[in-house]
């Protein structure tokens, strides 16, 4: 799932060191895996930005959070690409911070049209018809309705992400042309008319007629639309952020199974000789805490080396599974079982 996620999944050590880079990161950076596992982070950052990597591993470390911001790195040949990042805290055993992974979302394109619409707004007459081929060819959606929320203005992205042409847009309330949205936007879309504030980046999510069957999700943002002074209606941009949530997911049922495996026997499932001392460390406290008992108990397999070698160590492997299955049926949720190894 890493390996062909469409974003750069990267895991480092706390001093930077690379551990893992997928292929989206070789995509994006342009340096192969083997050129990046086991060296610094170093050559991605601008010199601007060569003590922000230090920084959010400290801010990481002591928060043991999920950290998102935006940033710049450089790529291979020199050329400088805008990503928003998110970083999460790899866990040990003892429940410190070990190390990181980031995921990297591409956000070059969407930087360039800002960029574009800004410029194109300086134009003076020209202003109008750029900006109507930057909203119509954009790859985010757009959209403009009056106070009565009718459509007045959509572009092709949004569209396409509603399963209605442009032209069945206009002239219709968002309750009839998207009844899968509606419940969910018009809190703000209402928020926004009666405050005249804009909301940025309120949470989406729904199928879509394009991709029917997958839950996307998008980031919305909403602005009120003022001719001298009076609100004639909302804007609205979104941009949809599915591919960077799935990898958000991907990443944590990684850290999950990583942290599950580091626990856990890998024959029989049971916790191992890390786990169990935690638990035993844990059952003493309590039982000191409340005055009362605790008891261990260590079962030899007698004879288990001749099972191995005459049956063969599958049958053994076989015996332990089922032994750690019985024990575990006879005790309670409360007491842990675990191969000593």
């Amino acid at each position: 799932m890493v390996a062909s996620a469409d974003d750069a999944i990267i895991g480092e050590t706390l001093d930077g060191v690379v551990l893992s880079w997928n292929a989206a990161a070789e995509r994006l950076y342009g340096y192969k895996a083997a050129e990046m596992i086991g060296r610094s982070l170093l050559p991605l950052f601008p010199e601007e930005r060569a003590g922000e990597w230090s920084g959010l591993l400290d801010q990481v470390r002591q928060e043991v959070t999920v950290q998102h911001f935006d940033s710049e790195r450089l790529r291979k040949d020199g050329s400088r690409v805008q990503v928003t990042l998110t970083v999460s805290p790899v866990l040990g055993p003892d429940g410190s911070v070990v190390g990181v992974s980031s995921i990297a979302h591409d956000r070059t394109e969407r930087s360039r049209l800002t960029e574009a619409m800004r410029q194109a707004e300086k134009e003076g007459a020209e202003t109008l018809s750029i900006l109507d081929t930057l909203q119509s060819t954009a790859p985010v959606g757009f959209s403009f309705v009056d106070p009565d929320f009718r459509f007045v203005r959509v572009n092709e992205k949004a569209a396409a992400i509603n399963g209605v042409s442009v032209q069945d847009h206009l002239g219709r309330t968002m309750a009839e042309v998207i009844p899968q949205f509606w419940p969910q936007l018009e809190p703000s879309y209402r928020g926004v008319l009666t405050r005249g504030e804009p909301i940025l980046n309120v949470e989406v999510a729904s199928e879509t007629a394009e991709d029917p069957g997958r839950l996307h999700f998008w980031l919305e943002s909403l602005y009120p639309v003022r001719v001298q002074g009076e609100i004639i209606g909302v804007g609205a941009v979104f941009v949809d952020v599915t591919e960077l949530k799935e990898a958000e997911q991907t990443q944590k049922d990684l850290t999950n199974e990583l942290r599950y495996q580091a626990l856990h026997d890998s024959l029989t499932g049971l916790p191992n000789r890390t786990l169990i001392i935690d638990r035993a460390e844990q059952m003493l406290a309590r039982g000191r805490r409340n005055n009362v008992a605790t008891g261990a108990l260590f079962i030899d397999v007698d004879n288990f080396k001749d099972i191995n070698d005459t049956l063969g160590h599958r049958v053994g492997d076989e015996l332990l599974v089922e032994l750690a299955r019985r024990l575990t049926s006879a005790l309670r949720e409360t007491d842990t079982v675990g191969p000593w190894r």
